[in-house]
Order: C-alpha cells, then sequence, then structure tokens
C-alpha cells in the first residue's frame, strides 16, 4: 500500500515572529571552526529568540532577515498563499547560498546555508574552537571543494501579513509626522524669545518675496524719471543759452516784420502787398515811408529829417 506524505502548513510552524531586524552581539562577527566544521554563527545566541536548529524550525510570520543576513530563496510551491524565505549570512566578500535539504544529512542537517571557496583559493580568518575550551584565530587558505556554513533563519508568510505589516508602517509613519508637526506647531507658540521663529514674524513668505521685489523696481522707476527730467532742464537750457534772450536766436520770430524786406521802400502792410487794409488791426497808414540815419526803416513814423550823410530824395506821390 502506497503512503502519502503532507506538506506541513502553517499552523504547525512555530508561531515565533520575526518582524523586526534583530542585530546580533558583536562576538558573532567571526567564521568558526568546530569538530572540523566551518561555519557562521555556530552559537544559537547569535541568532534570533526562539531559533532552534531542527529541519522543522521556522519564524511565522518571518518579515525580517537578521543584520548580516540577505534572503537566499524563497519559493511558495506548497501553498500559494504561503512563501517560505532562507535567510544566509554574508562576511564581507563570502555570502552563502542555500542547499537543497534533501541532500543534507548526518552533522550538515540544520545546515541550510553554505558557500564553497573558489578552486583558485581565498585566504580566509578562522576562530577555532579547542577541546580545552580555548580558542585560537589564524589565516588560512581555503580552496574548493571546502567551505562555510551555516544554520539559516527561515521562515515563512501570508500575503496578508504582508499587508498587516505595510498599514501597521503607514500609520506609525503618519504618527509620526503628525507628532512633528504637533512639536513645530507648540514651538511657534512660544513666549516669543527667539527671532527667528516665521510663525511669528507676521508676514508670510510670499509678501516678504513681494516686498524685495517691487521695492527695488520702484526706486529703479524714481531714479529714472529724475534723470530724464534732469537731462530734459539741461537740454531746454543749453537750447535758450544758444537763441538768446529773443528766443529766437537773434532774429526776429517769424511773421513780425511786416512788409518789403528787400530794404527799398514799399506799402505799408502785410508782406507782400501794396496797398492799406483798414481792416487790419493795429496798422494805421502812414504818410512818409523812409530810412533813418543809419537804414533803419521806419514804417510806422511820421516823416523824418534826413541825416546829414543821407541824400535829398524826392517823395513818391
Amino acid at each position: 500500500m502506497a503512503t502519502s506524505m503532507t506538506s506541513p502548513i502553517l499552523s504547525t510552524f512555530p508561531l515565533d515572529p520575526l518582524t523586526t531586524t534583530f542585530t546580533p552581539p558583536a562576538a558573532c562577527s567571526g567564521i568558526y571552526t568546530s569538530a572540523g566544521v566551518v561555519m557562521i554563527d555556530d552559537d544559537t545566541s547569535c541568532l534570533p529568540d526562539g531559533f532552534t536548529s531542527t529541519s522543522t524550525n521556522y519564524f511565522s510570520p518571518g518579515l525580517m532577515c537578521p543584520s548580516g543576513y540577505a534572503t537566499a530563496c524563497n519559493d511558495n510551491a506548497g501553498v500559494s498563499s504561503i512563501t517560505t524565505v532562507t535567510c544566509c549570512p554574508y562576511r564581507g566578500d563570502i555570502t552563502l547560498g542555500c542547499v537543497t535539504p534533501t541532500t543534507l544529512s548526518g552533522v550538515w542537517e540544520a545546515l541550510f546555508c553554505t558557500w564553497i571557496a573558489p578552486e583558485t583559493g581565498i585566504s580566509v580568518q578562522i576562530t577555532i574552537s579547542n577541546d580545552a575550551g580555548t580558542t585560537s584565530t589564524e589565516k588560512t587558505t581555503m580552496t574548493s571543494p571546502d567551505g562555510i556554513n551555516a544554520f539559516g533563519v527561515r521562515m515563512v508568510y501570508e500575503n496578508s501579513d504582508l499587508s498587516a505589516v505595510a498599514t501597521t508602517t503607514s500609520e506609525s509613519t503618519a504618527k509620526t509626522t503628525s507628532t512633528s508637526g504637533t512639536a513645530k506647531s507648540t514651538s511657534g507658540s512660544g513666549s516669543g524669545d527667539s527671532g527667528d521663529d516665521d510663525d511669528n514674524s507676521g508676514l508670510s513668505l510670499g509678501t516678504v518675496v513681494a516686498i524685495a521685489v517691487v521695492i527695488p523696481v520702484v526706486v529703479i522707476g524714481i531714479a529714472a524719471a529724475v534723470f530724464f527730467y534732469i537731462r530734459k532742464q539741461k537740454q531746454m537750457q543749453r537750447l535758450q543759452s544758444r537763441e538768446g534772450p529773443g528766443g529766437f536766436g537773434g532774429h526776429p520770430p517769424p511773421g513780425s516784420v511786416v512788409g518789403d524786406q528787400k530794404g527799398y521802400y514799399g506799402g505799408v502792410g502785410p508782406a507782400g502787398s501794396s496797398y492799406y487794409d483798414p481792416k487790419s488791426p493795429g496798422m494805421a497808414p502812414s504818410e512818409v515811408s523812409g530810412v533813418g540815419a543809419y537804414g533803419v526803416r521806419n514804417q510806422y513814423q511820421e516823416a523824418v529829417e534826413l541825416g546829414d550823410r543821407e541824400q535829398a530824395v524826392e517823395l513818391p506821390a
């Protein structure tokens, strides 16, 4: 009659949880040899509480490998919702890997992690335990098939365990954030002795930035306006100094000279005209138009006596 074997289920595993990172004592950092077997963490005191060296030992739920260990293998071949993980140790450049459980027997039955030295050899510092209870440390060269072994830390978890841890982590993070915010608020409501507290400054960051931007712009604008005003005033002063007191460079303004401009006698009236316009304001008829002693025309004067140096001329009819 054929016999059947069933895989153990979660309820048959020890319920020792491993949900935080275990840190072994400092004395557990070496590589040891005893009875011809080279091991890492050969003493169970270097492993998490609840560990036993039996082949059926698991942490459940197990979510975190101990410090100095890393996930070497995992599977969920038995039950899809349950994952089995084996954590193996590492020391420097030496990292142990998983061993197929069915190949283990004798003193290696519970040593689920191993490392095989390269054929070229490698120097390893090993602490040797003597029968008398004393220890000594020496360097030795290991070559294949020599190797280093370890119990390994095996654990299982369900998908629901991951969800629960994620929820707990989120709540813890939110609580920490809330506590930090409360502490800041409490600090902001102090006695006000510190002048560096932004909450008590009375001005928001946006207001400070706006002031820092607007004030320089206003100052530059005022400076530019003053500059252009002074420049305009100087230009006007230079223009007036060139034109003289008459305002037109010493020449009579346009339209101020009435009548003939060629130095000979002509009618009194607007330029180019030879008759008197009675409607023209400010212009009375003149009986005589002539020149003064120095050739200056007297269009609006009565007849004047001729100078000594001027020749007599016949007045026009």
